[in-house]
């Protein structure tokens, strides 16, 4: 087969999937959590931690979407360089979302290191590889910036790079040596057993159809296995991402779907060293612990970007994009079969940053998506704060900068 066939259509790191949780759901409960994926499971066992009855309902399986689809690129720092993000948020607010996301790796790590299941934490370090000169000026000023602002990050030049990772086509590089990865869907495989070892219950296959308030909470219509039913709960908390605008229309504008695309060689010896990423980040790729290298990205060549697209169809213009890239920029990978390639739908927000709290003029209903390709990066601290918001009352001041209300 030609590397720049389509190859069978399926996701490398759902190749071990357990079997779906299917607990049996209470007809009331304290708080629902809408979605199981790593947001979802990381605010369940947020507020169980807490003593908060949840439940967790899930319209697939643990891990399904985007958060079992990405590279498990677990980074410091947004979608953005950080030279931009100065620029548009200015450098307070830069430097406070920037210092949110290394608390959450801090945070995530040592939860992951704890945990009795293998997730495939690896503090390999991350390089943002510059394609042009431009791009490289960007990667040569966020470094100078975030070594001011007290973050470890490195600049490497074309000849340090060659000298660092072999044979390389790229102009120069950020290097942020704390940054890992992890096999994205065992790490939510692993969040989902911790909750539900706890108590915790997790149903699979329960589509949210619609949820309407009344006097004492929220009625969340569902359809599962076992037909239409309905839910109680006090509150609610919608961890949809890319889905948000479903059962929140208002979001429509605010988070917007967008469909990733990835491709993972046959296994190979070990040839790529650490999280990559090049081209703004809209390239980015890493080898899994079997030895397949994954890649991702491309979705510029096209009119839309793949914004608002829903299916999980492969782009075959996309494909050979991914191909062409892998052979040009790793000679070592020239001959390697393609194993298989698939899409993942990600929730990119409007301003770039995630949208985190209780959603104006719907009290008890609150939000977690929209984390703009860094969910691993992201979601764990949002979480976090956001359950300490609920359970205490009163507002996290580390999550004013992703507050729903800033829309208004």
């Amino acid at each position: 087969m030609s590397p720049f066939d389509l190859p069978e259509r399926h996701v490398l790191w759902l190749e071990d999937a357990p079997d779906a949780p299917c607990d049996p759901l209470p007809d009331a409960v304290d708080l629902a959590i809408i979605g199981g994926g790593l947001a979802g499971l990381s605010m369940a066992l947020h507020l169980q931690a807490m003593g908060v009855e949840t439940v967790v309902l899930e319209r697939a399986v643990p891990a399904w979407g985007a958060s079992g689809r990405n590279a498990g690129h677990l980074l410091a720092g947004t979608s953005e360089y950080y030279s931009r993000a100065v620029a548009v948020m200015g450098r307070d607010e830069a430097r406070a979302v920037w210092a949110f996301t290394v608390a959450n790796q801090r945070d995530f790590t040592s939860f992951l290191l704890g945990l009795p299941q293998e997730t495939g934490f690896t503090r390999s370090g991350y390089l943002a590889c510059a394609t042009t000169q431009e791009e490289r000026r960007e990667l040569e000023e966020s470094v100078a910036l975030l070594t001011e602002d007290g973050f470890p990050s490195e600049y490497w030049s074309a000849d340090t790079l060659v000298k660092r990772t072999g044979r390389s086509p790229f102009l120069g590089a950020r290097y942020s040596p704390d940054d890992g990865l992890v096999h994205p869907a065992r790490t939510v495989w692993a969040l989902c057993q911790a909750y539900r070892s706890g108590g915790g219950r997790v149903r699979s296959h329960c589509a949210v159809k619609g949820a309407t308030n009344g006097p004492l909470g929220w009625t969340l219509e569902l359809e599962d296995k076992g037909g239409a039913r309905a839910i109680k709960a006090s509150m609610v908390v919608q961890c949809t991402n890319a889905w948000t605008f479903e059962l929140l229309p208002r979001f429509t504008d605010l988070i917007l779907p967008v469909r990733g695309q990835m491709v993972a060689t046959d296994r190979i010896h070990k040839v790529i060293p650490m999280a990559m990423a090049a081209n703004f980040g809209y390239e980015y790729w890493r080898q899994a612990p079997t030895g397949e290298v994954v890649l991702g990205g491309w979705r510029w060549s096209q009119k839309e970007m793949e914004i608002g697209a829903l299916s999980e169809e492969l782009n075959p213009e996309i494909h050979q994009g991914l191909a062409a890239f892998l052979r040009s920029s790793f000679p070592k990978l020239q001959g390697v079969p393609l194993r298989c390639a698939w899409t993942g739908t990600m929730g990119f927000s409007r301003d770039s940053l995630p949208w985190v709290g209780e959603v104006p003029g719907m009290q008890g209903y609150f939000v977690a998506a929209g984390f703009t390709g860094h969910g691993f990066g992201l979601a764990w601290r949002s979480t976090a704060c956001l359950a300490e918001e609920i359970v205490h009352g009163r507002l996290h001041g580390d999550l004013a900068p992703f507050r729903p209300r800033r829309a208004s």
